[in-house]
């Protein structure tokens, strides 16, 4: 069984229409995350190159610790591999994937009797290029997804008569290529943050409409959730490192 790393909510952070786009979206505030601060030499090198390797991959990067260290060119065991890929996946910077197992082959069947039509060439390619649409995810319906945002998002002291231009404004958006789906997650990351620092139903939740502004793209976010204790004092060491490093290089 053929297994592959993913990295978890890459189709939110990086929007590529190509499937081997010549350059990724290296975000500064993975120098800050956990997954970063905590891991070894060996996981933050693996967590550079999987994101560099998961757009020649289409995001299903093949987990072959062969392949993997001499493509990322990465210096490490194969015990120090697994376990890096461990930190990333225990940290919900990866995923790991396997291809379904095939079906078993069928029954032999009765030679008494006859054996059923074969299809046509051009029926066979119907039915296989239907079987592949269904495999795919199906595109969000527009109308439907603003519905489901009207519910979630995050209430405030916008007007309520705003939603009128919110709704212009998606529609702008889905025009232009942008899908019904992003839009959604960024709705959700939108109102988990401003639940998690308690700004609900306050003047400072954005109005529908500014969020979904097209010149402004405020939806495009990021919205981080508030650091915990412990990421606040990894933070403070990493301050504090950092003023002593230039103190004695001065």
């Amino acid at each position: 069984m053929t297994r592959f790393l993913v990295i978890k909510n890459w189709d939110r952070f990086q929007h590529y229409k190509d499937r081997d786009p010549p350059w990724v979206k290296l975000y500064r505030d993975a120098l800050t995350s956990e997954v970063w601060v905590l891991g070894s030499d060996c996981s933050r090198l693996l967590q550079i190159a999987s994101t560099l390797l998961a757009a020649r991959y289409s995001n299903r990067i093949p987990l072959n610790y062969k392949l993997l260290t001499r493509v990322a060119s990465l210096d490490c065991s194969e015990s120090e591999f697994d376990a890096a890929v461990a930190h990333l996946v225990d940290h919900s910077f990866l995923e790991i994937q396997a291809d379904k197992p095939k079906s078993s082959p069928p029954a032999i069947t009765d030679a008494s009797k006859p054996l059923p039509d074969c299809p046509s060439e051009t029926e066979t390619e119907t039915e296989t290029e239907a079987e592949g649409e269904t495999e795919e995810t199906h595109p969000l319906d527009p109308r439907k997804t603003f519905l489901t945002i009207q519910e979630i998002y995050p209430a405030g002291t916008y007007r309520l008569n705003g939603w009128q231009q919110a709704e212009r404004e998606f529609n702008r958006l889905i025009d232009f290529g942008t899908t019904a789906a992003d839009l959604l997650e960024a709705v959700r990351q939108y109102t988990a943050q401003q639940t998690a620092i308690g700004k609900v139903g306050s003047q400072f939740v954005m109005s529908p409409a500014t969020f979904f502004d097209m010149r402004e793209s405020h939806w495009k976010g990021p919205f981080p959730l508030p650091k915990d204790p412990g990421q606040i004092r990894q933070d403070a060491n990493i301050d504090a490192g950092q003023a002593w490093l230039a103190q004695e290089q001065a």
